[in-house]
């Protein structure tokens, strides 16, 4: 609905718990199935996204976190990927923000356009890390199951597990306790992020914290032109 200047001047004039509070009104109405009006979330998004407001950019956080939610539990990916819902929602997020500066805003008209491009980040988001996980662990198969000259199977994946370049490689990108201790867990024994969790809960509040840091090995890694030119 097109509104006049004076209409879009009251609303960029409202205060913030104001503003939030429509926004809730409204969003009953939506989800009752009854006429709505979309130009409160709307402004809550502008101000999160164009002024950089904090306090608004929490608002609409809270405000959407139950549909991006909804929106990853339908992705075909999500339910074989071992990541929990709440890391894809703040990815998904991440990327929004990121992805709409102020000088952008504009191209998003309407607050439907804005849930779409959301939408289209939370899809991707879980897309990008699956095809990251499956490229990686991939990687890290072959290495260790690359045939050595002599020996049984069991001492060639031995000896590829503790070739000097590919761990003085991996170590390179390895900051903390945490991290050497998921490294080897995955490599060496396999072990799943909930079983790191069970057996070094010493090292991780949660097992939230084990995919976070396994995360962001996997950011380094990708970054490595040695272990690039494993994964390509």
């Amino acid at each position: 609905m097109h509104r006049t200047t004076s209409e879009t001047d009251e609303l960029a004039q409202m205060s913030l718990a104001t503003l939030v509070a429509h926004c809730r009104a409204e969003g009953q109405h939506y989800s009752q199935g009854q006429p709505y009006d979309a130009c409160y979330a709307y402004e809550l998004c502008r101000r999160a996204l164009v002024e950089r407001c904090e306090l608004a950019w929490a608002e609409l956080y809270y405000l959407y976190t139950p549909l991006v939610q909804h929106w990853v539990r339908r992705s075909a990916s999500f339910a074989t990927c071992g990541e929990s819902e709440e890391f894809f929602v703040t990815e998904a997020f991440f990327r929004f923000s990121q992805a709409i500066t102020p000088q952008r805003f504009a191209e998003f008209p309407s607050l439907a356009a804005l849930m779409g491009y959301l939408r289209r980040c939370t899809s991707c988001v879980v897309i990008d890390f699956v095809r990251s996980n499956a490229r990686t662990e991939q990687w890290f198969s072959l290495r260790l199951a690359d045939d050595l000259p002599g020996g049984c199977p069991e001492e060639q994946a031995l000896g590829r597990l503790y070739d000097e370049e590919f761990w003085h490689d991996l170590n390179a990108h390895l900051h903390t306790e945490a991290e050497r201790v998921i490294i080897r867990a995955t490599l060496e024994a396999g072990m799943s992020s909930g079983e790191i969790y069970n057996r070094w809960r010493g090292l991780f509040s949660d097992v939230n914290e084990v995919y976070t840091v396994k995360r962001n090995m996997i950011l380094r890694l990708k970054r490595s032109p040695y272990l690039r030119r494993l994964a390509s």
